[in-house]
């Protein structure tokens, strides 16, 4: 029987994301972001999860301030070291790394011993903050002041791969400092950043945002590597990659799913689907089968594309209004899962015969991993009622729990599946 539990919060939590490693026990990572309407007290968190049979429990081990509503949010790991990047509505891309981690959250392949390079950093310079908690330390920022390309640029504040050279610490520092000062004086009120994604390899990430302009950026630095000015005449709501050169796109023109080809010599995109949704503000991509597409709209629909055609081939009226964010399951990329502003989660089962029933705790030899339209399956994940919208989720297949916020609630819902 599944559980449920709901955690209050004294922040309006609008983006959450697991990190998907293993850990020793039945405990994971997850983060989260905010969008308080005072724009100096949002702040993005990490947290602990401990599973139990009957409940969970999540604990907030650490929380630094961010300026601007935090708009999209991921966790990976960079160099064995758990990485927070997210942008903002002030238009910036901010990458924190998580430190000393408490022993009952590490989790398998995690490398501790960076957090001293740190400790020996801040002695040489008589630095007092400790790091005998968990912590987190801004690495890099970049603010998107794309109406004048000269002022797009990037602020690496502990770069050369964790450089054992102090002196080379040193002088990075002061230097950064002072780049750091001049930055947040001259781009304080970039264009908001509505939406990023990070490629497959993990090698660069891709921004859209109000000014209609993509973004495409070096994870190493922060530092733009490709700029398409003509993504569109309004503001772009959302981008996905698709591989390391080929990226999807929706924005306020609505209807309309584009596609990029950052080879390409041409700055419009390579194929357009005119869809029938008002207005697209999610969109997903299968993890094996990459030409299909979800795309979640502004009138609940959640509808499938195979990008090799120009039409639907799935249509879905499960919410009642904006369907905010989509996911394909990691462990079993044939399950689809919305969430909305009508307060619902719905999981879409696409699996071929729907063997073991499609859900998550299906094992591995039950599934067919074949992708068939014809035998879907869809499920209302049940939670509290009166919750209200559903702003973000993410799923945990490692540990067979999936998390969402609510701000309208102010809560956080851990969900077993």
């Amino acid at each position: 029987m599944s559980s449920v539990s709901v955690h209050y919060s004294t922040h309006k939590i609008n983006k959450v994301r697991f990190l998907n490693r293993n850990f020793h026990n039945d405990t994971s990572l997850f983060v989260t972001g905010t969008n308080h309407p005072v724009l100096s007290k949002n702040k993005i968190s990490v947290w602990g999860l401990e599973s139990r049979q009957n409940s969970d429990e999540i604990e907030e081990l650490a929380s630094v301030p961010i300026d601007g509503i935090v708009t999209e949010l991921k966790v990976i790991e960079i160099n064995n070291k758990p990485m927070i990047i997210g942008s903002t509505s002030k238009g910036s891309i901010f990458m924190y790394s998580i430190f000393n981690l408490p022993n009952k959250f590490e989790y398998i392949g995690y490398d501790g011993l960076l957090d001293k390079k740190y400790e020996n950093y801040n002695n040489i310079n008589n630095i007092n903050d400790t790091y005998d908690t968990c912590n987190l330390l801004k690495e890099r920022i970049w603010f998107n002041s794309s109406s004048n390309n000269n002022n797009v640029n990037s602020n690496n504040i502990n770069n050369n791969n964790y450089n054992n050279n102090n002196n080379n610490y040193n002088n990075n520092n002061n230097n950064n400092n002072n780049n750091n000062n001049n930055n947040n004086n001259n781009n304080n009120n970039g264009s908001c950043i509505n939406s990023f994604d990070i490629s497959y390899d993990q090698h660069s990430l891709v921004t859209v945002g109000n000014d209609g302009v993509m973004n495409l950026l070096s994870i190493e630095n922060l530092i733009p590597i490709y700029t398409n000015r003509y993504i569109d005449g309004l503001s772009v709501n959302v981008v996905k990659s698709i591989t390391s050169n080929q990226i999807i796109t929706s924005g306020e023109l609505g209807r309309y799913i584009k596609f990029w080809d950052i080879r390409s010599n041409s700055s419009q995109p390579v194929k357009t689907i005119k869809t029938q949704c008002p207005r697209i503000f999610s969109l997903a991509i299968h993890k094996d089968e990459q030409h299909i597409i979800a795309a979640g709209s502004s009138d609940g629909q959640v509808n499938l594309f195979d990008i090799r055609n120009d039409y639907s081939i799935d249509q879905n009226k499960t919410h009642n209004s904006n369907v905010w964010e989509l996911s394909f399951s990691k462990s079993n990329p044939n399950q689809l899962y919305s969430c909305s502003e009508d307060g619902f989660i719905y999981q879409y089962s696409y699996n071929k015969d729907n063997l073991g029933g499609g859900g998550m705790m299906t094992l591995p030899n039950q599934i067919n991993n074949t992708f068939d339209i014809y035998s879907k399956e869809v499920s209302l994940l049940q939670l509290p009622t009166s919750i209200g919208s559903i702003d973000s989720f993410d799923i945990n297949s490692n540990i067979n729990r999936l998390i969402c916020c609510s701000t309208s609630s102010q809560c956080l819902i851990v969900k077993s599946l």
